[in-house]
């Protein structure tokens, strides 16, 4: 359902009552946010739930840029709560490709599946993976929670 901005109280009533722990409606919120009380991007710890945090934040974008065809109910924002991405307005669907098989350390070999509009990325992929295949696989190290990829090839054999 649609958000509107709550009228029956002033803001610095929704202050005091946010401050003492007292329950706020999704419209108060939407007021907070509206006038710069809260940011947009803390909804989902202020909210009971992640739809209604996105429904708020929906209602609080610019009305030029209403994403009025993008669906935001029936998503498990749950994955995406800490993750994935912020401000988070609704989701898009993608096809989903599989390429693949790439085996992994010697031992288990997996196919990736793969979300995306950018045509030949999974056939590319595919290749890729087949590639590495025809060379025994892939070897996989972790080395801490780095943000950058490294690769480090120490032996080379033709295919």
């Amino acid at each position: 359902a649609e958000v509107r901005p709550t009228l029956d109280r002033t803001v610095e009533e929704l202050e005091n009552d946010y401050r003492k722990g007292l329950k706020l409606r999704a419209g108060d919120y939407l007021r907070l946010v509206n006038v710069g009380k809260e940011k947009s991007r803390e909804l989902e710890a202020l909210m009971p739930d992640f739809e209604t945090a996105v429904a708020v934040r929906r209602a609080a974008v610019d009305p030029l840029n209403k994403p009025a065809d993008l669906p935001y109910t029936n998503y498990s924002y749950t994955i995406a709560k800490d993750a994935c991405i912020e401000n988070k307005i609704g989701y898009i669907t993608a096809p989903a490709g599989i390429a693949g098989p790439l085996k992994i350390n010697g031992g288990v070999t997996l196919q990736a599946p793969m979300a995306t509009t950018e045509g030949a990325l999974v056939a590319s992929t595919n290749r890729g993976c087949a590639a590495i295949m025809r060379s025994g696989g892939v070897k996989t190290v972790v080395g801490g929670n780095d943000a950058r990829a490294c690769l480090q090839v120490e032996q080379r054999r033709r295919c």
